[in-house]
């Protein structure tokens, strides 16, 4: 709806479900539909490969950027992409377990956490804790974004009911009366830029997020 009045080429390149979401929207005028994401990124080297002139990529999914920030290499010959210098940063930036092992290691104080798969000990953790996936992964469900979790049969439900080919965090879990978001950026000469922050002290749902 934004790009429309100034953009007359969009095209919507659909992972899946044909009826979702923008596909149905009476602005999609061209679109193609793939089983997968792989099957995505083909296409779209096929079509650029076709096309003169570079077109902006713009992914609407985690999952999707990262795919297209680990394909950097082959994409950006064709496209231009909203995504990291080196390929394969994006995907670092999004799982959390390394959030937390960075934050960790340059000092900044974080909840205790460690990765924690559907498999796995619940030994030595203490309560109540917080359960998420650790980052996106194609081809598997993630019945939550967030779950806390008050004792160990609270845990031992929430676990069955893990993806088997999931990677997930457990985490200290800290009450909090708000959520700070930062947003900024860092230039080509290294400045980094702090445009502002947003305060989120209302929560939907029963699981933080």
């Amino acid at each position: 709806r934004q790009l429309t009045p100034y953009i007359e080429n969009v095209f919507f390149l659909i992972n899946g479900k044909r009826k979702f979401g923008a596909s149905v929207s009476k602005f999609c005028k061209k679109h193609k539909v793939v089983s997968s994401i792989s099957d995505g990124l083909d296409y779209l080297i096929k079509l650029g490969v076709q096309t003169k002139e570079k077109s902006f990529i713009i992914a609407t999914s985690d999952l999707i950027a990262v795919a297209i920030d680990n394909n950097k290499g082959s994409l950006s010959r064709y496209y231009y992409l909203c995504t990291t210098k080196q390929a394969g940063l994006l995907t670092k930036a999004y799982d959390k377990d390394f959030q937390y092992q960075l934050a960790k290691r340059v000092g900044i104080r974080v909840p205790e956490s460690r990765l924690f798969f559907h498999h796995s000990s619940t030994a030595g953790v203490s309560y109540p804790c917080l359960i998420k996936p650790a980052y996106k992964e194609e081809g598997v469900h993630h019945p939550f974004k967030t779950k806390i979790c008050n004792d160990e049969n609270d845990l031992r439900d929430t676990q069955h009911q893990l993806d088997k080919n999931g990677t997930y965090v457990i985490q200290q879990y800290i009450n909090k009366d708000c959520d700070l978001l930062v947003y900024g950026c860092r230039y080509d000469n290294g400045d980094v830029c702090y445009a502002g922050v947003f305060i989120k002290s209302r929560w939907s749902g029963g699981d933080g997020s």
